[in-house]
């Protein structure tokens, strides 16, 4: 009865989803203003007024029934304007005074460091079909609370914009250094009460896309600052934290693993578990921290801290353990500039480190990751942060192919025994050198399909950073399904590559370009030998795809009682056009069909 119910609801939802890209949005915003004040005196004020349409029930149940406003009552101060509703016939709700409650945002939640911070819960009053509704709110920013006077403004809403007003207020001895993204509008620039007026209109925006995959630095966006990179850079490191200072504390927790560890690797390694698995991270947004960042001490007696600070703290327990190291801001590479100032264009915090042995290193302080994150990061720009440096210094990885070759040979012997051999190359991005270094029975964990009870010897034929190679021999034993005088078996192939992705099947439609997780060449190749009281009844449709973007062969050839398969897929290309995206549909839904890696065999006994 449970599987019935949840079919139901799944099919309708199904269809309702259909329905719904077809039909008016759920709900549309008529009108939204974003205002942005810099103050003579150096502080700040965040002004916001929208009017939305309700459309359908779902946009008042679901979506846009309360808002949400995160501030810092420490060095902020919330008032809200008005917030009203016009009915359908025109009446107006005046939001009541029980419909405003504050609470504890949830990603500060157990954090004890940021339990100060406030979230402003509206519950808009009044809502139905056709029903408007009506608030404008502004937050005042004491001076000196951000680094800068700067702005990262995404366009795109989670429900289209008729018309969107961002309005930038500076004083007339200020210059405003903007940036409009992936949208071709430009400021009109005016003179209000003393002040620079910037005002961007923008009319007929659509909602965000929710498809997968995508890279959201090609949305439209405006970026602002009214000063560049490197005063807002100096006045973040100049912080304490930015010394990379620690107490006895830390410098015998990283003696004590630079003295169990035989190699730099390996501390590194072991101190970035240290910071990741003894202490929790806070995913604290910093437009409400001010962008500061608690010494390495604060962030180890606290058990935990923002991906900011562990960063930091990691950077400090490395340079304890002898190893030259530096937390680094990740950008999307076309929002770096050193012109403006937009750190909130920062998307991630790593850890950049340089064994002795090794190839440098970059390493997440919040997840275990066992490879070298530089081939995840091609298209960034990584900044380092460092009190100590005088000028701005940075990095960019370049997008590499990493490949994967995987070759089997068997032989089968009866419907309960085949014996063979297996080879595995894996390179770059998806070779996990760290994991194999540490132990080579590791190696046993790559090929699906396969279990590391039935490999019986695994050489390490080459292994470093870039590439690993291994041989194996395998014994399967009952490694068929036998139904009906048929038996089936499903070929293996490497856990890494396209397999990783877990992306499955791909929808019929898209909207937005399809975002490649990483460049990839992916091989297997299938030589299988059986006896002559079995029949090959199973064949594979030979397929050729080649576009530019990338390439696809499935072969299959026979050779008496020997079977010769072939499955390569080559993707060269990380962003896929809407225009290729059919075309890269069909190429990826054949590679992850699972009817391209059946056998059956019709056998009989003597």
């Amino acid at each position: 009865m449970k599987k019935i119910i949840f079919s139901t609801i799944l099919f309708s939802i199904i269809c309702y989803t259909a329905f719904s890209q077809n039909a008016k949005p759920d709900a549309v915003y008529r009108k939204l203003i974003k205002e942005y004040t810099l103050n003579p005196d150096g502080s700040s004020t965040f002004r916001l007024y929208k009017e939305v349409q309700l459309n359908t029930h779902y946009s008042f149940n679901r979506q846009q029934g309360e808002t949400f406003i995160v501030y810092n009552p420490e060095y902020q101060k919330l008032k809200i304007n008005e917030a009203y509703t016009i009915m359908a016939d025109g009446k107006k709700v005046t939001t009541p005074g029980n419909a405003f409650n504050e609470v504890l945002p949830r990603f500060a939640s157990r954090v004890p460091t940021y339990n100060h911070l406030r979230e402003m819960v509206v519950t808009h009053t009044g809502l139905e079909v056709g029903a408007v509704i009506y608030l404008d709110y502004s937050i005042d920013n004491a001076a000196g609370f951000l680094p800068a006077f700067m702005g990262n403004e995404p366009l795109f809403q989670e429900a289209p914009v008729t018309e969107m007003n961002l309005i930038v207020r500076i004083p007339m001895d200020k210059e405003l250094k903007q940036k409009t993204y992936n949208i071709r509008t430009a400021p009109e620039i005016t003179e209000e009460k003393g002040m620079k007026v910037y005002k961007w209109i923008f009319r007929d925006l659509d909602a965000m896309p929710y498809d997968r995959n995508v890279d959201n630095s090609r949305f439209p966006r405006v970026i602002f600052s009214t000063v560049d990179l490197k005063r807002a850079f100096f006045k973040m490191v100049a912080q304490p934290a930015f010394t990379f200072m620690g107490s006895q504390e830390l410098s015998q927790v990283a003696k004590k693993v630079a003295d169990e560890e035989k190699d730099d690797l390996s501390r590194i390694m072991k101190l970035r578990s240290i910071v990741n698995n003894d202490l929790k991270t806070w995913n604290i947004p910093e437009k409400y921290t001010g962008y500061a960042c608690r010494t390495p001490d604060e962030v180890w007696k606290s058990n935990g801290g923002t991906p900011l600070e562990k960063s930091v703290l990691l950077s400090s327990l490395l340079i304890k353990a002898g190893i030259n190291a530096r937390p680094v801001a990740v950008f999307p590479g076309m929002f770096y500039d050193e012109s403006l100032a937009c750190l909130g264009c920062i998307e991630d915090y790593i850890v950049q480190a340089n064994p002795k042995e090794e190839e440098q290193w970059y390493i997440s302080p919040t997840n275990n990751g066992q490879k070298n994150m530089k081939y995840s990061l091609p298209g960034k720009t990584l900044l380092v942060l460092d009190g100590a440096i005088e000028s701005l210094r940075t990095y960019n990885e370049s997008q590499e192919t990493g490949e994967i070759n995987f070759g089997l040979g068997l032989v089968i012997h009866d419907t309960s025994n085949m014996t063979g051999t297996m080879t595995l190359e894996m390179t770059k991005q998806f070779n996990p050198f760290y994991k194999l270094s540490k132990d080579k029975e590791d190696a046993a964990t790559m090929i699906s399909g396969i279990s590391k009870k039935e490999i019986t010897n695994i050489e390490m034929k080459k292994l470093n950073q870039h590439n690993a190679l291994i041989n194996y021999e395998v014994k399967l034993e009952k490694p068929f399904k036998i139904l009906s005088g048929y038996i089936f078996w499903t070929l293996p192939q490497c856990r890494e590559g396209l397999a990783g992705w877990h992306i499955g099947y791909l929808t019929d439609e898209r909207t937005t370009p399809f975002a490649v997780p990483e460049l990839i060449k992916e091989t297997n190749e299938y030589s299988i030998s059986y006896p002559e009281n079995m029949e090959l009844t199973s064949t594979l449709k030979n397929t050729e795809l080649d576009y530019s973007f990338g390439k696809l062969v499935i072969s299959m050839k026979q050779k008496k009682q020997e079977i010769f398969i072939k499955h390569e897929l080559e993707i060269r290309e990380g962003t896929i056009s809407l225009a290729d995206y059919t075309a890269f549909k069909e190429m990826i839904n054949i590679w992850v069909d699972p009817a391209f890696r059946k056998l059956v065999f019709k056998y009989q006994t003597y």
